[in-house]
């Protein structure tokens, strides 16, 4: 019964996603966040009821009861607030997923136009990224500001320039590791205005995914995070667990992607960096052109978090990292499925579109097949 109530509310909540969204491309006269308010609350409730789920969930109530990790300010100031209003270790975790998808709300609303497909593939996205990784979802709520304060140029230079500061210090005052998130991003807003091309993605992502995945010394990555020691306490204790990381036991076949799994992922991440540059070279009229290069960015950060991503598959902090950049994967597919039209493709490029499907799986398997094998919600804790 655990197990059939969790997949019916999780089905329930990406079906709220996929109608809200669609209702927010389909009335754009209508108030948006009219529109996404059953998006909100389906997600806080959803969300914010689960039980001891995700690895870290019984240590950040551990860390909102007694006040731990004071380093970062804003996380523990939001704590203490919540604590003086009385809100228990079981209720903090509404407050977090309602912050999260309150604030995504405002980079949704950027773009809209491709909500129909964008709300479901942020769900598929971040949901569990949000789920396990607590505290740094609750600091990617404010890189969402961030990129909104970066892309708009709607906005004066000063509003843009002081709201991309403090939503970065928001940011990294939650989670220190925001820090690479936000450098990734500025970097490929200064240097790389223009999509990478899909040859090289897909040759670089080959090489990292078949050969460098398997085949690099990763002792000089443990050397390399010695020198970042101290930079954040959560991050010391991975780097102090390193030896484990980059043991033999660390190295075996069950961190590897294989067989068939790996092969979709190839198939649907190169199809992805081929059809998204046919999008952009297209040009709709679905979004505004600044929209449009502000997703290029989006979509070159994509490709840097996919290779690195690969390359470290097997190496918590790296993986983790890279993870950070590679989830922006959501928005330039949303606006390639809303400008790429599946009848005017050709066998080849319909058999290869087909692929991009493996988005779907990671949040198919989070409803129907969780790997730590846990569906509680706080109803079922007694």
């Amino acid at each position: 019964m655990v197990y059939i109530t969790y997949v019916i509310l999780n089905i329930i909540l990406l079906l709220i996603f996929i109608i809200v969204g669609r209702n927010i491309s389909k009335y754009p006269k209508i108030s948006f966040w009219k529109l996404y308010t059953p998006a909100i609350i389906s997600y806080t409730l959803i969300l914010g009821a689960r039980w001891n789920r995700g690895a870290d969930y019984k240590h950040y109530q551990n860390i909102y009861n007694h006040g731990l990790e004071y380093e970062q300010k804003l996380f523990s100031a939001i704590n203490d607030f919540f604590n003086l209003l009385g809100v228990n270790d079981i209720g903090i975790f509404f407050v977090y997923s309602f912050i999260f998808i309150f604030l995504a709300g405002f980079i949704i609303k950027y773009y809209r136009n491709i909500a129909i497909w964008l709300l479901p593939l942020f769900l598929f996205a971040f949901t569990t990224f949000d789920e396990w990784f607590i505290r740094q979802g609750l600091g990617y709520s404010f890189i969402f500001l961030f990129l909104i304060f970066l892309f708009n140029d709607k906005y004066s230079i000063n509003i843009r320039f002081i709201g991309c500061t403090l939503s970065a210090l928001c940011a990294c005052n939650i989670h220190s590791g925001s820090i690479f998130t936000i450098g990734v991003i500025i970097l490929c807003y200064v240097f790389c205005r223009k999509p990478f091309d899909y040859r090289i993605c897909i040759i670089l992502y080959l090489f990292s995914s078949y050969y460098f995945q398997y085949n690099m010394d990763f002792t000089y990555v443990n050397i390399f995070l010695t020198h970042i020691e101290g930079f954040d306490g959560r991050m010391d204790q991975y780097i102090k667990m390193s030896d484990d990381w980059f043991s033999n036991y660390a190295s075996s076949d069950d961190y590897y992607r294989k067989g068939f799994v790996k092969l979709f992922q190839t198939l649907g991440e190169c199809s992805f960096f081929y059809f998204t540059n046919m999008a952009f070279k297209l040009r709709s009229n679905i979004i505004e052109n600044y929209k449009v290069k502000s997703l290029i960015i989006l979509f070159n950060v994509y490709v840097i978090g996919s290779i690195i991503g690969q390359m470290f598959f097997i190496v918590e902090i790296p993986k983790r990292i890279a993870m950070t950049i590679y989830i922006l994967w959501c928005f330039p597919l949303a606006y390639t499925l809303c400008t790429i039209r599946f009848r005017m493709l050709n066998q080849i490029q319909k058999i290869f579109f087909l692929t991009l499907t493996f988005w779907c799986y990671e949040h198919l398997k989070y409803i129907f097949y969780r790997i730590d094998d846990v569906y509680y919600f706080i109803w079922d804790r007694f």
